[in-house]
């Protein structure tokens, strides 16, 4: 008749009753029935003979029991590295932003800024004098300063930057079981470096997957084909 496709969140509830049957060990533990609510609102119950079940990463039995017998998503597994690597790019354009920062010194500026001996129309003057000041100064630019003025650049490297988000590159590859080459499409640098082991790895663990997780499913549905 075919196939139904439904996931956890369009009505699709499995049953408190459990499997039982030590003869079959690879249903064990899982429920019997499921209970369907389609998008007709139509409600049935099917045997778990009469299911297929993608559930994503398996979890362990409390955890699996708290989520009805649903594995964790896929992107579950990779969310904090991602946000680890989006922070880590977040601040390094920042960094990039203040890498030069442009110096003026005031002999005055404490005693400015206290209020001492300064009226509020004086300090109004002085902070859109500043003001001015910060949006005269260009590449080509020319600043006035007095006597006893000084502008100077305040400037730093960013050593060991390269290093830390290499170090969230490979956490990210990690988690999401992808090489380098293939998750971010970089290829390795050197006269003997290539990616053909790091592709391999990452076919024999997606044959690894499908082996273990899509087998058992495609021999219950062969059959019946």
């Amino acid at each position: 008749r075919g196939m139904l496709i439904v996931d956890r969140w369009s009505g699709m509830s499995p049953s408190a009753e459990l499997i039982t049957d030590l003869n079959n060990p690879s249903d064990y533990g899982l429920p019997v029935y499921y209970d369907v609510c389609t998008e007709a609102s139509q409600n049935f119950r099917v045997h778990h003979s009469r299911c297929l079940r993608f559930i994503g990463r398996d979890l362990p039995l409390f955890e699996k029991q708290i989520e009805q017998y649903w594995g964790m998503s896929e992107i579950e597994c990779v969310l904090d590295e991602l946000q680890r690597y989006d922070y880590g790019m977040a601040g390094v354009a920042d960094l990039i932003s203040r890498a030069n920062v442009l110096c003026m010194k005031e002999p005055m500026l404490a005693q400015m800024l206290s209020g001492v001996n300064m009226s509020q129309q004086q300090l109004t003057d002085y902070l859109s004098r500043m003001a001015a000041v910060s949006q005269a100064i260009t590449t080509n630019g020319i600043l006035a300063v007095g006597e006893e003025g000084e502008v100077f650049s305040n400037s730093y490297t960013f050593g060991g930057l390269s290093d830390v988000m290499r170090m969230q590159i490979m956490c990210l590859c990690g988690a999401s079981g992808y090489p380098v080459s293939r998750l971010f499409g970089e290829t390795q640098s050197g006269l003997s470096s290539s990616n053909e082991g790091d592709l391999q790895a990452y076919y024999d663990n997606a044959d690894q997957e499908r082996q273990q997780r899509d087998r058992p499913l495609m021999n219950k549905l062969i059959p019946i084909i």
